[in-house]
């Protein structure tokens, strides 16, 4: 009997033995992998921005100042449905619908100079136009740098109001309308 004892016991630590014997792993990998990066016009991209549907490369607004008020398209690219935000502090921005579905666009997303913002009364505005779009897990932000001419009649009117006084009469003004009272 003092046999079999001793052959279990020797059975349950030998098979204690195996148990505490470490396993084989690792806690990092390293895999080499081809990745390919394409920068894209605008008009290419997830979140198309063309200028008048017009798809003729670069970036929206690029180059010169512009007459106000411009007009610009926004395509969703994406395979899922996508709310498109348009801000800027010294622009006012007209658009039909802010849901795009993959492939929807809008196509007359008009940009103005706002009246409300304090700009000079002739000239130009520059401003930084912020567009983002958010979906199910999709992220997009970008930014174009604007610069729009004021509109004749508009930078006249501004430079007219100027000389109003606060009761609507107008000191050194030197417009008239017609009938020939002043402005």
């Amino acid at each position: 009997m003092k046999r079999t004892r001793r052959a279990t016991l020797a059975m349950i630590v030998g098979s204690g033995s195996v148990l505490a014997v470490d396993t084989t792993s690792f806690s990092t990998a390293k895999a080499d992998r081809d990745i390919r990066v394409a920068v894209v016009d605008d008009a290419d991209a997830y979140l198309g921005l063309t200028e008048d549907g017009v798809e003729d490369g670069g970036l929206l607004f690029e180059g010169d100042a512009r007459q106000s008020p411009v007009r610009f398209a926004v395509i969703n690219q994406l395979p899922e449905p996508i709310t498109v935000t348009l801000t800027a502090d010294e622009f006012r921005f007209d658009m039909s619908g802010d849901r795009l579905g993959p492939g929807e666009r809008i196509d007359d997303v008009t940009v103005k100079i706002d009246p409300a913002a304090s700009q000079p009364a002739s000239g130009t505005v520059t401003g930084t136009i912020e567009i983002d779009a958010s979906g199910d897990g999709i992220q997009i932000e970008a930014e174009r740098d604007l610069t729009l001419k004021r509109e004749p009649e508009r930078a006249a009117d501004a430079a007219a109001d100027t000389n109003r006084t606060d009761n609507g009469s107008c000191e050194n003004c030197s417009q008239t309308q017609a009938g020939g009272a002043d402005r």
